[in-house]
């Protein structure tokens, strides 16, 4: 769907814009979580009083589908951002933007965890 990190951010902010239905904000943000197979996201906005608000993304399984991309592109392609399991989109009023790509090392420790204790479940059941 995209080929490139900067089509990927043009696609959120479009994205952001279009679904904040011309409501006033400072900062609006996708906070994404991603995982082998597994990709989540929320959003969030500042007014320019400083208060929070939520807005809804009416094109989920799109936005999952350049989260994906994004994810391959990044593996792949100058600058490289290696072993991210969260990032943070910023857009601006101005329609400038900001990504951070986080590796959050302790939840990725709690996935391990969780997925190690479902195989080896599955594995003790199979012997039943």
């Amino acid at each position: 769907m995209v080929n490139t990190e900067t089509d990927a951010f043009v696609f959120f902010a479009s994205t952001m814009i279009r679904c904040m239905n011309g409501n006033a904000f400072s900062a609006c943000y996708l906070e994404i979580e991603r995982q082998e197979g597994a990709i989540g996201f929320s959003t969030c906005y500042k007014t320019p009083q400083g208060a929070e608000g939520y807005y809804e993304i009416e094109n989920r399984a799109e936005v999952c589908e350049v989260i994906r991309d994004l994810y391959a592109i990044t593996q792949t392609q100058p600058p490289i951002h290696k072993d991210w399991n969260k990032a943070l989109f910023t857009l601006y009023p101005d329609g400038k933007s900001d990504m951070e790509y986080i590796w959050d090392a302790e939840w990725q420790a709690e996935i391990d965890r969780y997925n190690a204790e479902a195989e080896a479940e599955k594995q003790k059941n199979r012997g039943k």
